[in-house]
């Protein structure tokens, strides 16, 4: 508010007395002026009605009207009248809240805030009415934080928020009670302040987890890219026996996996695994020299010691292991012996072979420029979830890395995207603006408005019931009865307007927000059908499978492995050409760039057959 309005606010009163004779009514028996203690009083009952009411359209202040509201609970026998300067304060308080109730979508909780707000800026106007008139007065600052609560609370704000609400409310309550005078104002604006600090200080707890769990996923994928490529780089253009390369996909993948995401490719247990990995496979791949009994019982037996005792905390009591450990003993010792250890089942090149690195993220489209556009750090949107909307916010992007983290109010995660996922585009996310206002800089050219048009229309008025009065001095009633009506008209004509202008924004954000819901059901119909048809799946499974800027290829569903949650894909040279994980398969199909041609019969049985049928010729030998 600036000194305009309350220039104007002055010519109004000043208007009103001469239009409606006050000065001659103060002669009257019946004219009583209200005391503050008086006004007090009234309010205090306001406050009660308003506290007891069923409903929020049932309380006095459904619709801010807090003079009428006062007239009401007076009695018929006086001609009562509220002190000029309180009366200004108490109609800049209505028009305030009338203002802000015609643009905000208010929640039954912000809205039941707002009411006791108004209240209390109605007795602080009793006590001082000259405070709005104070920039940075504690009535502003709790009206404040009260319009950014409203901007981000819906159902869903969660407990955090409910607390920080519920204390506001007692706040507000006990400062109605005790008259609201300046000095508890700012006692009270002071204890709001603190639930603010304390609410803050949890949200920020809560956001700093969310955070730090996106960045573990982040290094569990570094940690699955950098080791794939270890083992990739270690079997290139090798031919491998099945049992080690089942042995590096099930046991000895997450076991480094394990320990990247404990220190990195740094430091000396990174070091000792990696030189116990190579030891092993040198202990098998190696060919039989005469000094490689002296190297096998230098360095080998405590390698796989290691090794076994390390993975088995990861895979305890497994009979995969154990078996693999068998097997391999029985190879060192026929190799020990001078013996040629024959697998009988090797394939021509490694699973890692022309697996490019790339493939572990079937999705490499870069929306960056895209989201920047949509979307703003820590702002607060509309998203769809499940045919409902739900207010929350971003968390900024430079914290959480490929991923888009949504929060409600209380800093509780409600939804994340990954962006790199196959199925993500930006236009797919559930998501509408919410519009943001400017409250006090709208506010403040809406009374500037409403006040110089009342006071246009009160100076017109006054003009026409003074030329009437020099003719007929019977009609000055009716021309008093006539003024009033028409600034009521020309006051719900300004409110009116408001209404329109709320409604058409609810009408656009219904429709943004229909076609958010349409887009989330139809990309969720063609999840599920991904997720039957990923479920479906069996080895020998023939696909069609087209990479981003490569020509379509088929593949070969090879192993499901169940400890990776891997699908393991092969070309028609039965070079391994992709194995994402269930969820990237899932969206790979969703994106229509896998379909399946064949599906898989028998072949996960005919090569465990094969396979248990060598290790029993190796026993039997």
């Amino acid at each position: 508010m600036n000194k305009t309005i309350f220039e104007l606010s002055r010519k109004n009163r000043e208007l009103e007395q001469r239009l409606f004779r006050e000065q001659d009514k103060k002669s009257s028996d019946q004219f009583k002026q209200l005391t503050s203690q008086e006004l007090l009083g009234v309010l205090q009952q306001i406050f009660r009605d308003t506290i007891k009411a069923p409903d929020l359209d049932a309380s006095p202040l459904a619709h801010y009207e807090i003079v009428s509201a006062i007239y009401k609970r007076l009695t018929n026998d006086k001609n009562y009248h509220i002190p000029g300067p309180i009366k200004s304060s108490l109609h800049l308080t209505e028009l305030t809240f009338q203002y802000l109730h015609g643009i905000t979508e208010e929640h039954d909780d912000i809205k039941r805030l707002l009411q006791l707000l108004a209240l209390s800026w109605s007795q602080l106007a009793v006590h001082s009415p000259e405070y709005l008139q104070v920039k940075q007065h504690p009535a502003k600052l709790v009206l404040s934080k009260l319009l950014m609560l409203g901007e981000c609370w819906d159902q869903r704000s969660g407990s955090l928020a409910k607390k920080l609400l519920d204390g506001i409310r007692l706040v507000l309550s006990q400062l109605n009670q005790k008259g609201a005078n300046p000095r508890l104002y700012e006692q009270a604006c002071n204890r709001i302040m603190s639930l603010e600090s304390a609410f803050n200080e949890y949200r920020t707890k809560r956001l700093k987890s969310i955070v730090e769990e996106k960045r573990k996923l982040e290094r569990e994928a570094k940690a699955d890219l950098f080791v794939t490529n270890y083992i990739r780089e270690k079997t290139q253009g090798e031919e491998f026996p099945v049992l080690l390369l089942e042995f590096m996909e099930n046991y000895l993948s997450p076991y480094l996996k394990n320990i990247f995401m404990e220190t990195g490719p740094v430091g000396q247990k990174w070091h000792r695994a990696i030189d116990d990995c190579e030891t092993l496979i040198w202990s098998i791949m190696a060919p039989f020299t005469p000094s490689f009994v002296e190297e096998y019982q230098e360095k080998v037996p405590p390698s796989l010691k290691r090794l076994y005792e390390q993975i088995d905390e990861l895979f305890h009591g497994s009979e995969g292991l154990q078996d693999f450990f068998y097997e391999l003993e029985g190879i060192h010792i026929k190799k020990l012996n001078g013996e040629r250890a024959d697998f009988h089942s090797l394939i021509t090149s490694p699973l890692f072979e022309d697996f490019e690195t790339n493939e572990s993220n079937p999705s490499e489209n870069d929306y960056s420029k895209e989201l920047d556009e949509l979307l703003v750090d820590d702002d607060w949107y509309y998203l769809i979830q499940k045919g409902k909307r739900f207010r929350c916010q971003l968390v900024p992007r430079e914290y959480t890395g490929k991923w888009l983290v949504f929060v409600n109010l209380s800093g509780a995660q409600i939804a994340d995207f990954d962006t790199t996922s196959a199925s993500f585009h930006p236009s797919q996310l559930p998501l509408v603006n919410i519009e943001t206002h400017n409250y006090w800089d709208e506010m403040t050219e809406y009374l500037e408005r409403i006040m110089s048009r009342r006071v246009s229309v009160l100076n017109e008025q006054l003009q026409r019931v003074e030329k009437e009065q020099a003719a007929d001095k019977a009609r000055k009633q009716a021309a008093e009865d006539e003024a009033r009506r028409i600034i009521r008209e020309k006051i719900e004509e300004e409110l009116n307007k408001q209404q329109a202008k709320k409604r058409k924004l609810e009408e656009d954000r219904a429709k943004a927000i229909a076609k958010a819901k349409q887009e989330e059901a139809l990309l969720e119909q063609r999840r599920l059908k991904a997720q039957k048809l990923v479920d479906s799946l069996m080895p020998g499974a023939i696909v069609s499978y087209s990479p981003d800027g490569q020509q379509e290829q088929q593949l070969t569903l090879s192993i499901i492995s169940t400890t990776t949650n891997k699908y393991i894909f092969t070309d028609q040279r039965s070079q391994r050409a992709l194995d994402p994980k269930e969820t990237q398969l899932i969206d790979l199909f969703a994106a229509n760039r896998m379909t399946l041609l064949e599906q898989g019969k028998e072949f996960e049985d005919t090569l465990q057959s094969l396979v248990a049928g060598q290790r029993e010729a190796l026993k039997d030998h």
